[in-house]
């Protein structure tokens, strides 16, 4: 007999499977269209989250996605938009993607925003 657990544990498992199909697919089609090939010099599509959260398996998600630049161009621009009108299409409850997106910005982000403490 399969647990609850078990049954809730699969389920996430796949949902997780499913967004990383829809991001793959979406982000392999945009760069197609905006760069003609499927490779995209200095770009790079990141999904987080965590997948066994209520939302994710509860059937109202949003899309954690993160658009990462070694610089910003204004390919990178256009396709950054287009990545999440695209993601839109589906339906998440939201689509979180950070504005900061190239190494500098990260940098400056982890820089200034994060709050390290003193190891005993």
């Amino acid at each position: 007999m399969t647990s609850t657990k078990s049954i809730g544990l699969e389920k996430a498992v796949e949902e997780s499977k499913a967004f990383d199909k829809i991001v793959c697919a979406t982000y392999s089609q945009l760069a197609k269209e905006i760069y003609g090939t499927e490779e995209t010099p200095d770009l790079a599509v990141f999904a987080y989250g965590s997948p066994g959260r209520y939302e994710m398996v509860g059937g109202d998600s949003d899309a954690d996605v993160f658009l990462v630049e070694g610089k910003r161009t204004p390919q990178s621009e256009r396709f950054k938009k287009e990545l999440e009108k695209r993601l839109a299409a589906f339906h998440f409850s939201k689509i979180d993607m950070p504005e900061w997106g190239t190494l500098d910005e990260a940098r400056t982000y982890l820089e200034k925003s994060l709050i390290l403490l003193p190891t005993p």
